[in-house]
């Protein structure tokens, strides 16, 4: 099963990490004997998705670190061979089954041509995704494929049209994060929760601005970091990196009981130190 340690504040996190320093030790050692050989490796292990045993796939694309500390980058490249989906999108997937309602109306996936939302369209779930297409299709409309196009900043959906929201390493592409965010909230119903993912510091109380707008132009205040779009070859820039007040920016937008998920399976094939997903509700009136 997933391992999940919840945090309401970085306080708690770092309580914790005193609290269960043998245990993430433990870890520690499991992964750096899996990864001792920095050669593309698998990882027996059970994919809840596929409901079946899997030898995970594991290479060093994207690894941290340089000889002899490279380690995998066990968010994104640890891929189950059967459904396609990486750690992140796994664990994604095991929390909203228990985190989400699925009982008051279809679940928002900010995400459309992934290999999740297709994950997520053979378990059988009501769903509804997108993509933000730019000027390329009207906010609200479809293209040629079908997929709609939405800007997270002003959503076309009615308020309260869904009970759940999977929003999963999209934020950080988004410049007026605040209001990305007070639209999910808005399209939620009472009640409803939002299970979300973007590029986390664990060590950082503030977020970390990558870029910024100077007028009409990009100010980088880091070097430029892309993310693969599945709907431009040439990627999409990451304007942050988030700290801790993430979850004083979820409280702030409409949200309540925001806490930090820190995940762990050897079993599910979910690794690394600072493994995040972050669930907050919509604060019922």
């Amino acid at each position: 099963m997933l391992t999940i340690d919840r945090f309401s504040n970085q306080h708690e996190y770092r309580e914790f990490c005193r609290r269960s320093e043998p245990e993430l030790r433990r870890r520690f050692r499991l992964e750096q004997r899996l990864a001792a050989g920095q050669l593309p490796f698998t990882v027996a292990g059970h994919c809840d998705i596929c409901a079946r045993e899997v030898a995970f796939a594991v290479d060093f694309e994207a690894a941290g670190g340089v000889s002899p500390e490279c380690v995998p980058n066990w968010r994104e490249r640890v891929i189950c061979p059967s459904c396609g989906l990486n750690a992140r999108m796994r664990a994604a997937v095991c929390m909203a089954k228990a985190h989400l309602p699925h009982d008051q109306g279809p679940i928002y996936v900010t995400e459309r041509k992934t290999p999740l939302f297709a994950a997520l369209e053979s378990l059988g779930w009501n769903i509804v995704g997108s993509e933000y297409l730019g000027d390329q299709v009207e906010l609200g409309g479809r293209d040629a494929t079908g997929v709609r196009n939405e800007d997270l900043t002003r959503l076309t959906f009615p308020s309260g049209s869904f009970g759940g929201v999977i929003s999963l390493d999209v934020l950080e592409h988004v410049p007026d994060y605040g209001s990305a965010l007070g639209e999910l909230a808005r399209v939620l119903v009472e009640g409803g929760g939002l299970l979300l993912s973007a590029p986390f510091r664990a060590d950082r109380t503030r977020h970390l601005v990558r870029a910024r707008r100077a007028d009409d132009e990009i100010e980088y205040l880091e070097p430029p970091e892309h993310h693969d779009d599945p709907t431009d070859p040439a990627g999409c820039l990451a304007w942050y990196h988030f700290g801790w007040e993430i979850l004083e920016n979820l409280r702030a937008a409409g949200f309540s009981g925001a806490r930090a998920c820190l995940y762990w399976s050897e079993r599910l094939g979910c690794f690394g130190p600072e493994q995040f997903l972050f669930e907050a509700m919509k604060t019922p009136r």
